[in-house]
């Protein structure tokens, strides 16, 4: 009910008020990247070249992590070449080597890690470059942000006094861009002075009609139209996806982000869970822990397409990973310190919700034994359980509502049809074994399986 009101709020107004011309801003868009293939990265770097994103401006920034590629081979003309020391945030020494240079006319730096030091240091060094400066900044990376914006930026951005940049926008080497979604991620954050990050809604890439997909199709789009667009109506968006992301430069992500990088010194499990092997959602709990004034935004039409699992081993693998993240890091938006009201409640829910797997599946389990033994004995009362089915299904009902009105998703609807039936036969097996693999593998910070995409056809080494 509250994503309906929402939306119809928004919609009506919008058409009231309408919104004014965003002014130009400079947006740093990262691709962090590991097991991603150049043509892949390449891809994504297109498909945010031709994003449309006027009146504002674009320097791209791919961080690779320790698989050497040859990049400098996809650039037309290279400005620069140097490496530099760098220490990771778990305080690790490391190598990186920059090149900066352009791809076509899109300005673009490369930053090459010589070992792997995962997509969260990756974003840490990111947000040090580009954002505002953590107290710990280690002196070796203001270093490296001194040549930057003293002989590098003002060459790449064509701007002499170049001061920095206005907005950071984050995305995964395997996805693609929707056109005009960093433009209107990037006007979200323009029109609401407390916003610090926007998300938009990630869709799955290459819409086969196999299991894997419609199935996972379904569960992505149904949990961010539901409970996301629900929690932005409160401006507490709570996991903010890594493919689809804007990010404020603002004085708070300082200290949002020496809480994201902080090691931790203390006993307790739960902290080294969602410190070490949370990035998403870890990072947006930091983000809106710096005051209950600051607004996290989504914003449906900025659409992100992904490659998802394409088999029960990859699911389980990735499914570990996010459902420890969003079980652990629930508790800290539960009794976390400057979390609104609505978060918290929020975060409760879906805390039963997880905690009670067994307990829905066994509950489901029964309702069906019983149902067949009142048929048998002729005591069944349709009209008993329609008011059950009326209560547990409106949010299915919403959802379909949306997808019917929305030209964005529309086209997706048949799939996401065959994708509820898929939902209804493997939800509850599949929530199972998820859960369980989470509290069985509770302690380890192992990343999981990586190079879940499918190989793409090879490019030509020019842009377009």
């Amino acid at each position: 009910m509250i994503s309906l009101v929402a939306v119809c709020g928004r919609a009506a107004y919008d058409r009231i008020w309408p919104k004014r011309q965003s002014a130009p801003q400079w947006i740093l868009n990262l691709i962090p990247a590991y097991s991603e293939t150049e043509e892949e990265i390449f891809s994504c770097l297109e498909s945010m070249v031709n994003n449309k994103t006027e009146p504002h401006k674009q320097v791209f920034c791919i961080i690779l992590d320790g698989q050497p590629r040859d990049m400098t081979r996809y650039l037309t003309r290279t400005i620069t070449t140097f490496d530099c020391p760098h220490v990771s945030f778990k305080g690790k020494p490391n190598t990186l080597d920059v090149v900066a240079g352009f791809y076509g006319k899109a300005p673009v730096l490369i930053v090459q890690k010589r070992k792997n030091m995962g997509k969260k240091d990756s974003l840490i060094l990111c947000f040090d470059l580009f954002n505002y400066a953590r107290a710990s900044l280690p002196k070796c990376t203001q270093l490296i942000k001194d040549r930057l914006y003293d002989s590098v930026l003002p060459e790449l951005t064509h701007q002499p006094d170049f001061e920095g940049f206005d907005m950071i926008f984050c995305t995964d080497a395997d996805s693609a861009l929707n056109e005009g979604a960093i433009k209107k991620l990037a006007d979200a954050i323009s029109h609401a002075p407390n916003a610090i990050a926007s998300c938009g809604i990630v869709l799955v890439k290459n819409r086969q009609y196999t299991f894997w997909k419609i199935f996972q199709h379904y569960q992505y789009a149904f949990g961010q139209i539901v409970r996301r667009r629900a929690e932005s109506f409160w401006g507490r968006v709570t996991c903010l996806p890594g493919c689809v992301t804007m990010i404020a430069v603002r004085p708070e992500c300082g200290p949002a982000i020496e809480h994201y990088a902080r090691p931790v010194e203390c006993i307790p499990v739960l902290r080294h869970q969602v410190q070490y092997l949370g990035t998403d959602r870890r990072l947006t709990y930091c983000l809106l822990k710096q005051g209950t004034h600051l607004k996290t935004i989504f914003v449906q039409d900025a659409v992100s397409e992904t490659a998802p699992p394409e088999s029960l081993k990859h699911y389980l693998s990735q499914r570990r990973r996010w459902g420890s993240n969003a079980y652990f890091n629930n508790y800290f938006y539960l009794f976390g310190p400057n979390m609104a009201l609505w978060t918290r409640y929020v975060a409760l829910v879906e805390l039963l919700r997880m905690t009670l797997v067994y307990y829905r599946v066994a509950n489901t389990g029964m309702l069906i034994y019983n149902i067949v033994l009142e048929v048998k004995a002729g005591t069944f009362s349709a009209l008993a359980l329609a008011a059950l089915l009326v209560v547990s299904q409106f949010p299915t009902v919403m959802f379909a509502g949306s997808v019917t009105i929305s030209k964005h998703l529309r086209p997706h609807l048949l799939q996401f049809f065959l994708g509820f039936f898929a939902n209804k036969c493997a939800a509850f097996p599949l929530s199972l074994a998820v859960f369980t693999n989470v509290a069985m593998n509770l302690g380890s910070h192992s990343w999981g399986m990586t190079g879940l995409t499918p190989k793409v056809a090879r490019p030509a080494d020019s842009p377009v």
